[in-house]
């Protein structure tokens, strides 16, 4: 059984308007580079995938050399609806996919060796979702088979891959993140200055 040498889809989620960090969040610098720029250049390091990134910000596109941009005119909507862009755009690919990995633009400590490690066990694996994690956190990025494409196509307003990862934890592989830092996805500024 081949499946998980198929491509794997990748949807990086950068269209949110980040109220509680007072906006843009995507574009403050992080060790001098802004944090959407982070998760950018090491997903596009994957081999053999389709990389997605769904946003708001026409500023972007220029960073995303290797992405496909999909723009999401109604970000006030919640992250359901850059989840349902994402999926719309890998499924007009017409590849087969062994799975879809979400990612979020706000975890600029991610290292490349946990994302690799992600896909690696993922594709390793049976279990048709793998998240990574740190001891008893659930964290990003989320791997998950297309089996459960319609089910996160059906999520709705704010609510993310979390809930269908939830209601099939027996079909969930925990990839141990190298840092529990990794996990840390910045909602605040304040969550910046404690580091």
């Amino acid at each position: 059984m081949n499946r998980r040498e198929n491509c794997l889809g990748i949807v990086l989620l950068g269209a949110g308007n980040s109220k509680r960090f007072g906006g843009r969040k995507q574009f403050y610098k992080i060790n001098g580079e802004m944090m959407y720029v982070h998760i950018l250049n090491k997903l596009k390091q994957l081999p053999n995938t389709k990389r997605v990134l769904v946003t708001q910000f026409e500023e972007m596109k220029e960073q995303a050399d290797g992405f496909f941009v999909v723009m999401n005119d109604h970000p006030e909507e919640g992250i359901s609806r850059s989840i349902r862009l994402g999926i719309a755009s890998l499924m007009e690919q017409k590849d087969s996919l062994c799975g879809v990995m979400f990612a979020v633009c706000d975890q600029p400590y991610l290292s490349m060796e946990s994302i690799e490690k992600l896909v690696e066990e993922y594709r390793k694996s049976e279990k048709k979702i793998a998240c990574l994690s740190f001891k008893d956190v659930m964290g990003n990025p989320v791997i998950f088979h297309p089996d459960y494409l319609e089910e996160l196509n059906g999520l709705l307003g704010d609510t993310g891959g979390k809930k269908v990862l939830k209601e099939h934890m027996d079909e969930v592989l925990f990839v141990k993140a190298k840092e529990a830092k990794e996990l840390f996805d910045i909602d605040e500024k304040q969550d910046i200055e404690k580091e």
